[in-house]
């Protein structure tokens, strides 16, 4: 279910862009519906759907928990389409910023970050571009030179079952236990058994082989 919120008519003419504000229950803050509106953007409140017309979705995390970001990252990630997501207010060294790691994830606004740099990156990444603070991109390129190491190719590629791939590529995407089983409604215990059993299937040790695994061998399977 969806709310349009549309501050002031508009004239006749091509479609202003649409901007989707994911929230709580009140939905999106109502000066926002101005700001954007102001600068030519009409404001969406997305709860769960995701109207065809919204080009960017922001996530707003002073209002929407790390693991409900999470899950809804997930539904698009295995979803048909996928939008360009934008996270809004996020608080300095959290595990938000680890979302970064997300493909459809093109924007992060710090919660110190004004109106005037909100609408700077949200027209960039209407052009296709990414706005992300320099520290974040520093981080991630750090812990991605600490973590990956060459990827072996399987040439004769293990039997795995569905759930098996799926939990594959939650670990790809870093998720930990505890969002693999909230995504996937099982529990923990069960995503420590098909780990367990992944693991002795593909011969890896840790989750970063692993990742490594599906980059090199089902990534290019399943491409």
């Amino acid at each position: 279910m969806e709310k349009h919120l549309s501050p002031r008519p508009t004239s006749s003419g091509p479609a202003l862009p649409s901007i989707g504000w994911l929230a709580g229950p009140d939905g999106s803050p109502p000066h926002m519906a101005d700001v954007l509106s102001r600068h030519g953007y009409t404001l969406t409140h997305v709860q769960t759907d995701i109207p065809g017309n919204c080009q960017i979705v922001i996530i707003d995390c002073r209002h929407v928990s790390l693991a409900s970001a999470q899950h809804f990252l997930s539904g698009l990630y295995s979803g048909d389409t996928v939008q360009s997501i934008a996270l809004y207010g996020v608080p300095a060294r959290s595990g938000y910023e680890q979302l970064v790691s997300w493909p459809m994830v093109k924007g992060i606004f710090p919660d110190e970050c004004n109106n005037d740099h909100l609408i700077k990156g949200i027209s960039l990444m209407l052009t296709g571009e990414n706005w992300f603070p320099r520290r974040i991109l520093d981080d991630w390129l750090e812990r991605q030179r600490n973590t990956m190491v060459p990827p072996i190719l399987t040439q004769n590629l293990p039997e795995l079952t569905d759930r098996e791939r799926q939990i594959l590529w939650h670990i790809d995407m870093a998720s930990t236990n505890a969002q693999i089983a909230f995504s996937l409604s099982i529990s923990e215990h069960t995503v420590k058994t098909h780990i367990y059993n992944i693991f002795r299937k593909i011969s890896v040790r840790n989750r970063t082989q692993a990742s490594n695994w599906v980059k090199a061998n089902l990534r290019k399977v399943e491409a």
